[in-house]
């Protein structure tokens, strides 16, 4: 892929389209962090990254910058960028945030009778597809795309933005453990998603509030 910040040249690069040159990379590099292309500790340094993706310095530098707020980067002086790292104790603290918001959020939609929503439900179709020769990557994606849509459908922008956040953390962690994931049964990584829908689906709040505790108690090896 390659970026630019304006118009190019007959046969030059493709644009990155109509988002702006910052937004395109900041998806890039996002992606081949949470793909695992980019491994916690990489390295990455802003002039080789603006010869990559054919952006000017000052692009590059603000997508750095912008993923470093986000929490995918870390920034040192003298040292520059690299993908951050994750430790278990921080994991272990992103964790129970992430249940606080997921139980408030799904309680909510039981509370009020809500079914999952259609997007939640395309998703879930996704993880359920026994077609699918999908990577534990891509199947982690899908899996935080659910939760996050099913914290959306309760209508809280708020605690939306703050899900995002502890999300790309929680992500990040999984990238850097994705052989204990590889280990796990497929069957059961479904299940567990099916039936955080069946719970919301019930209306029965408190039983939404026993998955979501069972399904997020991990048990991550260092």
């Amino acid at each position: 892929m390659h970026a630019s910040d304006s118009t190019t040249s007959a046969g030059g690069p493709t644009p990155l389209g109509t988002v702006s040159a910052v937004d395109a990379l900041v998806a890039a590099l996002s992606e081949r962090v949470l793909k695992g292309d980019l491994r916690p500790g990489d390295r990455i340094r802003e002039s080789p990254l603006a010869s990559e993706y054919q952006v000017a310095r000052h692009t590059a530098r603000a997508a750095l910058t912008q993923l470093t707020g986000s929490g995918l980067l870390a920034y040192q002086p003298n040292r520059g960028w690299s993908v951050a790292e994750v430790s278990a104790e921080e994991f272990s603290d992103i964790t129970f945030l992430r249940l606080a918001l997921e139980v408030q959020a799904m309680r909510e939609l039981a509370v009020r009778g809500e079914k999952a929503g259609p997007v939640a439900r395309n998703l879930l179709d996704q993880l359920l597809d026994e077609a699918s020769e999908r990577t534990w990557h891509e199947r982690l994606k899908i899996d935080m795309d659910l939760h996050r849509a099913l914290v959306d459908q309760a209508g809280s922008r708020r605690v939306s933005e703050i899900y995002r956040e502890v999300q790309l953390s929680m992500s990040l962690y999984f990238v850097s453990r994705i052989e204990w994931f590889e280990g796990t049964p497929l069957a059961a990584f479904q299940d567990l998603h099916r039936q955080l829908c069946e719970a919301i689906d019930s209306g029965d709040p408190d039983r939404v509030e026993r998955h979501l505790r069972h399904q997020l108690h991990y048990q991550i090896p260092d």
